[in-house]
């Protein structure tokens, strides 16, 4: 139990330090944050480090003290965050292969289509779709 938890907590700690690292650098440094694909690199860890609470690091106490009491906190902090991580990277990646596409399609026309405020506009509309959608099962684990 105890060699699961650990390597448990390890992931959970290695995804929190990637991800949140990848962020800071893409808001840091003008370079990046001038590439229009990387803010759906932002998005991309901001949906992964969502996973960091309920996918690793609090499922683990569990295997520490089996008697741990789930019910609603599990649903609440564990389950909707892992949902919702799923969710938002999936979400992620179609914008990003959309992206591409227009990339690959319409080369010359890319800088005019793709600008910053459309790659925000369509990373918003996945967390918009993705935390609206959530709301029945927010809903859901608030009342039971």
């Amino acid at each position: 139990r105890v060699t699961i938890a650990f390597f448990g907590m390890f992931s959970g700690l290695t995804n929190l330090f990637g991800n949140s690292l990848t962020i800071i650098a893409v808001l840091r440094f003008k370079q990046l944050r001038d590439v229009i694909s990387n803010r759906f690199i932002i998005s991309l860890s901001a949906g992964d480090l969502l996973c960091v609470p309920g996918f690793t690091i609090l499922p683990m106490t569990i295997y520490i003290t089996p008697t741990a009491t789930v019910g609603r906190i599990w649903g609440l902090v564990i389950q909707i965050p892992i949902i919702l991580s799923f969710w938002i990277s999936g979400l992620t990646l179609v914008a990003i292969s959309i992206d591409r596409v227009i990339a690959v399609s319409k080369p010359m026309m890319y800088r005019r289509i793709m600008t910053k405020r459309m790659a925000w506009l369509m990373i918003a509309i996945v967390w918009v779709l993705i935390i609206g959608g959530m709301a029945p099962a927010l809903l859901y684990f608030s009342l039971n």
